[in-house]
C-alpha cells in the first residue's frame, strides 16, 4: 500500500519543483520596493530611505564608492533638506534571477537644483540598482549606479 503512495509523491514533487518562482510576483514586488524607495527620496523621508539600505549595501557613484548607509546618507544629505535639490527615479525595466535572490532594476533618474539665474535646472540620466532579498522577503538595495547626470535642455518659451 506504501508505493502507491510513494509513487505518488514522486509524481508530484518534481512538478511542484519544476514550477520554481513566481517571476511575475517576485518583479512586481521589487518594482513596488524601487518605487518605495524612490518615494522616500522624493519626500526627503532619510530614515525611510535608509531602511532599504544594509550595512553592505555600496553606491558607485563618479565621486568614488560610498559603502554603507552612513556614508551614502553623508553624500545624499543634501536631498534631505527642504532647500536641498530634488531627486526621483522610476524604474523601466526589471529582472530577477532564477532562484529569486538577487533582482536588477534600471529607469530614469532626475534632480531639479535651484540654478544661478533663481530657476531650476533639471538633470536626467539613468540607474542600475541590484537587489538582494533578505531571508524574511524583503528587497534591500545592494549595489547603485547610473550614468552621469546630464542638464536637460531647456525649450520653455522657445517658439
Amino acid at each position: 500500500m506504501r508505493a502507491p503512495i510513494a509513487l505518488t509523491l514522486l509524481a508530484v514533487l518534481p512538478l511542484s519543483a519544476a514550477e520554481g518562482p513566481d517571476f511575475e510576483a517576485l518583479e512586481a514586488s521589487l518594482v513596488a520596493t524601487e518605487r518605495a524607495f524612490a518615494r522616500a527620496a522624493t519626500e526627503r523621508d532619510r530614515e525611510t530611505f535608509a531602511s532599504f539600505m544594509t550595512a553592505d549595501t555600496v553606491f558607485a557613484t563618479p565621486h568614488g564608492n560610498l559603502r554603507g548607509p552612513a556614508a551614502i546618507l553623508e553624500q545624499w544629505d543634501g536631498f534631505f533638506t527642504p532647500e536641498g535639490p530634488s531627486i526621483g527615479w522610476e524604474p523601466k525595466r526589471v529582472a530577477v534571477i532564477e532562484d529569486g535572490s538577487l533582482g536588477l532594476t534600471s529607469g530614469s533618474f532626475w534632480i531639479e537644483a535651484p540654478s544661478a539665474d533663481g530657476g531650476t535646472t533639471r538633470f536626467t540620466g539613468t540607474f542600475f540598482s541590484t537587489w538582494r532579498r533578505d531571508p524574511s522577503g524583503q528587497w534591500k538595495i545592494l549595489l547603485d549606479t547610473g550614468t552621469d547626470a546630464e542638464p536637460e535642455t531647456d525649450t520653455e518659451g522657445d517658439s
